[in-house]
């Protein structure tokens, strides 16, 4: 049987030959013909005919088989008591003296050695980083996983770095604080504490009592003390040691055969305990046999010289594993995704799992590491006091009635620490700016200079209403940065962009003009009022135009419960119990106007409504064309240039008679208004302008064409009155 089948092979006997003859340095015909064995060819081994013979304390010995490394020796046990097993790796045999592996010098293979062996084969996963290693939890208590090159060790909920390794508490050692240590014979990770050793996580005092037949983590001299207290040798030397089950994985039903290695002390009695899923609860046999029955994790226990001075601790052994019906579907949830917190006001978050399947009888471990009180509510249903900002999302591991685990991911709940919200809110119609996602009669909220924005955006915003409409939204700042206040800076929102956060309220259906509230979480942000509007849907009209009266942000009011006020430029009053009365306007002037709906009641609302400005009719179509009257608008050629204007296509849209006034240098014909001319004796460019004038007083200030008068001058002007014969003076 192999101590560690993990690690290779069986110890093999010694007729079983390699083609080197397992490195045999001589061979012999008999045994009369070997040399003299002394300590200058300690260890040498040599082969006689079929058989193999070392040199062990000045005494040539037969190998009884041959081990590759330390790691597959066979147990040491009444069986194999005296024989010899010669280890290749080392080129030195081994004698099975009192339950122990000596060599010659009579000491057993190193501590380190052994240590190597042991842990590749109780090694349970091996990952590239810890956050790929699975949850640390209760159940997985003790496991060792390697981190690369690091060896870490599952210890109090978390995969603690270990940075040594011995074989039993006693071997602990001079304590170094923050110091982490696996002890193999506990398969438990210790840490040092103020100077003293503490079992990993461990908050209340253990007890040493070996006769107590149960694990006992941490041997102590007094059960006040958490302390460990390395126990002195009396008469004999303590036995140390550890336990190997002879495998790892088996089938319900299987059996399995322990082993004791001893690494110090002399073993004379075994007390082994192994559980209520065993054929055997207890054995008293050096290396008994036991078969496991359903599935689970089991760790069998040994107490090796019980009652004797030579006492070892509670040992426990290496694990077995029976696969049982696999976990699936599990699924966590929790009540809140976010929440804002400080100590003056804790709150809770709620998580619980639900639908787990195969199996029967779900335990489920929860925990939580974040700094926090914490409480089962139930076994399903896991409850965490918050007072504290940071990120929550407890670890939980669903286990049946076969011990199989499942992980399962918790959604996580962000917790921040609680400030004071302030902001200005503005409450418009959907129409005001181009692109959002409200209809052009519905409401849009805008938050402006919102004080702590970085903090709020991570925070529901929920919106209520004075008539029942509510809605939840997430915010999100278009522009942030920080202003100076009362003494600090302090992140601000400049502007909630409203296409981002989409504060879209339908038109409420309800009578009235209601009041909205942004809140988070209770506390209110800012409170508006919906935009109410009233006036013509046109405010510019002419005479004689008709124009209907809106109201906008309010409806739903019974007819007759209307009552407008209207007023115009000569304080004439009209009223109208209409709810969108219509009016038709043929003078010219302003009108005022205001609104009363349900006077006398709860629900009376008055406004003050835009007003209406009516101008006369319109003269449009106007054309003033230019003609040249003179030949030439050369001055250069003549005295005078002449041009002439005429105004056509106005149209008087009954507003007649239509009159024109010109500029004063503008000649008006006598007969024919629309006529103009004037006379240049200067060069330039000239446009004028006529003024149309309808019955209404409506005035249209028409340009005409721009017209030019330019002088052309000859360079070397020649006298008309001279003749060909007439002299002209040099």
């Amino acid at each position: 049987m192999p101590l560690f089948s993990a690690c290779g092979d069986d110890t093999s006997s010694a007729g079983s030959h390699t083609p080197d003859n397992h490195g045999a340095q001589g061979e012999y015909a008999s045994v009369n013909e070997l040399p003299e064995c002394t300590s200058e060819n300690s260890g040498t081994l040599v082969k006689v005919k079929d058989s193999y013979y070392t040199c062990f304390d000045n005494v040539w010995e037969q190998v009884d088989g041959f081990a590759a490394g330390v790691c597959n020796i066979r147990a040491c046990n009444g069986d194999t008591e005296g024989e010899f097993v010669y280890v290749e790796s080392g080129k030195e045999a081994y004698q099975c003296k009192s339950g122990t592996w000596k060599k010659s010098s009579g000491k057993t293979f190193s501590d380190s050695a052994f240590m190597e062996c042991y842990v590749a084969a109780i090694v349970t996963a091996k990952a590239s980083s810890v956050d790929s290693l699975k949850s640390c939890t209760e159940k997985r208590e003790g496991d060792l996983a390697y981190v690369a090159d690091d060896l870490y060790a599952c210890a109090s909920r978390k995969w603690l770095k270990q940075q040594d390794l011995v074989v039993s508490v006693s071997d602990l050692g001079t304590c170094s604080d923050d110091k982490s240590v696996y002890v193999l014979s506990k398969l438990a990770s210790y840490t040092c504490k103020d100077g003293n050793w503490y079992r990993t996580g461990e908050s209340s005092p253990k007890q040493s009592s070996s006769s107590s037949r149960k694990e006992d983590p941490v041997t102590s001299s007094s059960s006040s003390s958490e302390t460990v207290v390395i126990v002195p040798i009396n008469d004999s030397t303590k036995v140390r040691g550890v336990c190997v089950a002879s495998k790892s994985n088996i089938e319900s039903g299987d059996s399995v055969s322990y082993v004791f290695y001893n690494m110090g002390g002399t073993p004379v009695t075994f007390g082994w305990i192994f559980g209520e899923k065993a054929s055997l609860p207890s054995s008293d046999e050096v290396s008994p046999t036991v078969t496991y029955y359903g599935g689970g994790s089991h760790r069998a226990q040994l107490i090796v010289n019980e009652g004797l001075p030579s006492e070892s601790d509670v040992i426990v052994c290496s694990g077995v594993k029976i696969p049982g019906v696999p976990i699936k579907n599990c699924k966590c949830n929790s009540d809140i995704k976010s929440v804002r917190v400080s100590t003056a006001f804790p709150d809770t978050a709620t998580w619980y799992v639900s639908d787990c399947e195969g199996g029967t009888d779900f335990v489920y471990e929860w925990y939580l590491s974040n700094r926090t009180k914490s409480t089962i509510l139930n076994g399903d249903t896991f409850q965490a006091i918050i007072d504290y900002n940071g990120k929550y999302a407890p670890v939980l591991t669903a286990i049946n009635n076969d011990d199989e685990m499942m992980d399962v991911t918790c959604p996580t709940v962000n917790a921040m620490q609680r400030q004071d919200i302030s902001a200005t809110c503005e409450v418009f119609f959907g129409d005001r700016y181009y692109g959002n996602k409200a209809g052009a009669d519905d409401f849009i909220i805008e938050m402006r200079d919102l004080r702590n924005a970085n903090y709020v955006t991570q925070l529901p915003i929920a919106l209520t209403s004075d008539y029942g409409y509510s809605a939840d939204y997430t915010v999100k700042c278009a522009s942030s940065g920080e202003t100076y206040y009362d003494g600090e800076y302090i992140p601000v929102c400049y502007y909630w962009g409203y296409n981002e956060n989409s504060y879209a309220i339908p038109k409420p259906d309800v009578p009235g003009r209601h009041t909205y509230t942004l809140s988070t979480e209770g506390d209110v942000i800012c409170t508006v009022k919906s935009p109410v509007t009233c006036g013509p849907a046109n405010g510019y009209i002419t005479r004689f135009d008709s124009t209907q009266w809106k109201i906008r942000g309010i409806g739903n009011y019974t007819e007759g419960t209307y009552l407008w006020t209207f007023v115009d430029s000569d304080s004439n009053i009209v009223q109208s119990t209409e709810m969108e009365p219509k009016f038709s306007y043929p003078e010219m002037g302003t009108v005022s106007a205001s609104l009363t709906i349900d006077e006398g009641k709860d629900t009376e609302i008055t406004l003050t409504c835009s007003g209406l400005s009516i101008s006369g009719r319109p003269i449009l179509g106007c054309e003033c064309t230019s003609e040249l009257v003179s030949d030439t608008n050369d001055l250069g050629a003549i005295d005078e240039v002449v041009y002439k204007w005429t105004v056509a296509g106005c149209k008087d849209y009954g507003a007649a008679p239509l009159t024109y006034s010109w500029d004063e240098d503008y000649t008006q014909d006598a007969e024919d208004s629309t006529i103009a001319t004037r006379a240049f004796s200067e060069t330039g460019e000239f446009t004028p302008i006529v003024q149309v004038i309808n019955a209404d007083s409506t005035v249209a200030n028409v340009r005409c064409d721009t017209v030019s008068v330019i002088s052309i001058i000859p360079e070397n002007p020649i006298d008309s009155t001279l003749t060909d014969s007439t002299e002209v003076d040099p």
